[in-house]
């Protein structure tokens, strides 16, 4: 099994910044699995659904013999760690093996990724939140640049909440595009 959690922010407010790359990546991962697998064996769609135990929305996926399960928690960036944390304890999960996480990462520039184990930027709030409640930093991370501010002046913690421009967004596809392949490889082998 593979769990997908992308970090994020829930709510329309935040849909369209940076801090929310870890969402939509998995936003897109989910359309393609969609899209690949779905369509062409006449399984139907899956949806997103709420799950108030894990406060988290889930979709889950069996694909090629393996589960997939795709998840955004919904308890807001700081506190992530704590859905998943729940997550992975009910369904007894292997941290290192089963877990990605992945996130926005101001350390990299927008336009670029790293997929990395036990590897974090440092101060990112959300995967603090996870190194404190899964009591482990050694995970799978999927880094997603954001780096893109002209105004060096803007603090991070600012930045990340303001909404992309659309040139920003043009990047962000392009590799999150990139990123996806990678991320497939993992996946599903």
């Amino acid at each position: 099994m593979k769990l997908i959690v992308g970090l994020g922010n829930p709510g329309e407010k935040y849909a369209n910044t940076p801090h929310n790359a870890g969402f939509m990546m998995v936003d897109m991962l989910y359309k393609y699995l969609l899209d690949e697998y779905l369509k062409e064996d006449g399984a139907g769609y899956k949806h997103w659904k709420k799950e108030d135990m894990f406060e988290s929305s889930l979709v889950e996926f069996e694909i090629k013999g393996q589960r997939i399960v795709l998840m955004k928690p919904l308890t807001f960036m700081n506190d992530s760690g704590y859905a998943v944390a729940k997550y992975i304890k009910k369904n007894e999960l292997n941290i290192e093996e089963d877990l990605i996480v992945v996130h926005d990462d101001l350390d990299i520039v927008l336009g670029d990724y790293k997929l990395q184990f036990a590897k974090s930027p440092k101060g990112h709030n959300g995967i603090i939140s996870l190194e404190n409640h899964l009591k482990t930093q050694n995970f799978s991370r999927l880094r997603i640049g954001i780096e893109g501010r002209e105004n060096k002046n803007i603090p991070g913690e600012d930045y990340v909440l303001i909404p992309f421009r659309q040139t920003q967004k043009d990047k962000l596809k392009e590799v999150m595009d990139r990123a996806l392949k990678e991320l497939l490889n993992i996946i599903l082998g």
